[in-house]
């Protein structure tokens, strides 16, 4: 029998199953969010370490890159300022090159024999110099003085600064008159030099001549022989026309033909007071003008030369830094072994040897050798900048003695492996113009013998 309930109660269970039906969809929705949501985390768990991963790695790439352009810019730095130096120290170099060249020459007739030979030897004179000196440009100028009691448009030949065949042709018209006694006019010579066009870094005047000046103050002649005794007597003119030669920047040769002009270059010595020197140089010991010529003018090159040099060294960071660590006597306690040692009693070290061998182009490749040295335990000597030891090295089955330095200053860099390698560079590259100097063809068609140079490594 069919069981009777009540109405309101089956229309309520009738729709609890729709209600339901939603619920259970409704977990299920949940249920598969959970699920998407723990895997959700899985995966940006994994993103988040992939990220992680990927930033480190940026970093660490951005780092190496930004320490590689650190490096290349201190490398651009480096090069840049060397590149500066070294092309100011050519500028330099050619700069000494650069040469005005004043003769100054008694031109009365005792003098025939060498204004001649100036004649006939000034080509060949530029010509030596310009294998000596390969980026020379020379200027000549002409001073030619006689003496007082001639009238005075022969008192001087005057010719001033320029090329050498316009000076050749000059000279070849110079005439040569008799003074009026032993003295000749050596002062008015020198107001003429004074009064040229001097343009060039090295300023060069070579005054050749057999008789001193007038006045007593330059010789001590007989009154006899001599006129204008009271010429000067104060050493003021003289004294004025050196100081301007000071002021000029002219170095000052003199060619001594006799002993009655010592009295004179040694009043233009004391005027000078050791602000230029004047050298003097005895012709007698040659047989004509021309190793004179070229030896003063080469001399005042390489002088010019040393002190460019030396003022860039001064002016160098490193060099300064060198000096000031040199003052604060940050530097070896020195005990020098004058003798050399006795190498029986010292042992040998087995040393790593760095050599360059080097192309015609001069592009060097490093060669590192395993040698064998001995070294003396105290050096023999000192430069500026380092010390020298007595040194044996072997090669293949016997020893050769050699010099070895190291730098003498122990502050921090100061006897680094760089700085070696740094003097290396430049031994090598002086060591092969050596060699090319001595292979100039011309070398051997000159009238004048030209030594050839023996480079010597220091290691």
């Amino acid at each position: 029998m069919a069981q009777n309930f009540p109405p309101s109660r089956r229309a309520a269970d009738t729709c609890a199953i729709p209600a339901f039906d939603a619920l259970r969809r409704q977990l299920d929705e949940i249920q598969r969010n959970i699920q998407k949501t723990s895997q959700g985390n899985i995966n940006l768990a994994e993103m988040q370490k992939q990220c992680d991963a990927l930033q480190q790695e940026s970093r660490e790439i951005l780092s190496a890159t930004a320490q590689k352009q650190l490096l290349a810019q201190e490398h651009l730095y480096y090069v840049t300022k060397r590149t500066k130096e070294i092309s100011d120290i050519i500028n330099g170099l050619k700069e000494a090159e650069s040469v005005d060249v004043c003769f100054m020459m008694d031109c009365t007739n005792s003098m025939r024999k060498y204004i001649d030979q100036v004649k006939q030897y000034i080509f060949n004179t530029v010509d030596l110099l310009k294998v000596r000196f390969p980026q020379l440009k020379m200027r000549l100028a002409f001073i030619g003085y006689r003496d007082l009691n001639l009238p005075l448009d022969k008192q001087y030949s005057t010719l001033d600064f320029t090329d050498v065949e316009e000076f050749h042709r000059f000279v070849l018209n110079v005439a040569c008159e008799f003074g009026g006694d032993i003295c000749e006019d050596v002062l008015g010579g020198l107001q003429q030099v004074t009064k040229l066009e001097w343009k060039q870094l090295v300023r060069i005047m070579i005054h050749v001549g057999d008789a001193p000046a007038h006045g007593r103050r330059y010789h001590d002649l007989s009154d006899q022989h001599v006129y204008y005794l009271a010429n000067d007597n104060d050493g003021s003119i003289g004294y004025s026309y050196i100081q301007e030669l000071i002021d000029l920047n002219v170095k000052y040769y003199f060619g001594r033909l006799t002993s009655t002009t010592d009295k004179m270059i040694e009043q233009f010595r004391n005027y000078a007071e050791n602000k230029i020197t004047i050298e003097e140089i005895d012709l007698n010991k040659f047989e004509n003008l021309l190793p004179f010529i070229v030896e003063s003018i080469s001399q005042s090159i390489s002088a010019t030369t040393s002190s460019l040099l030396r003022s860039h060294a001064e002016n160098d960071p490193e060099a300064v830094n060198a000096n000031h660590t040199s003052a604060k006597n940050n530097q070896r306690n020195i005990v020098f072994q004058k003798t050399e040692p006795t190498w029986s009693n010292i042992t040998s070290k087995r040393v790593q040897v760095i050599r360059y061998e080097c192309n015609e182009q001069l592009q060097c490749t490093p060669r590192t050798q395993s040698w064998h040295i001995k070294i003396a335990e105290n050096p023999f000597s000192e430069g500026a900048l380092r010390l020298a030891y007595y040194g044996l090295m072997q090669y293949k089955d016997h020893w050769e003695k050699v010099v070895l330095k190291e730098y003498k200053h122990t502050n921090r860099g100061a006897n680094t492996k760089d700085k070696y390698l740094d003097v290396l560079d430049c031994q090598t590259i002086a060591c092969y113009f050596a060699l090319e100097f001595n292979e100039i063809p011309q070398l051997n068609n000159l009238t004048v013998y030209v030594k050839k140079i023996k480079f010597i490594m220091a290691k």
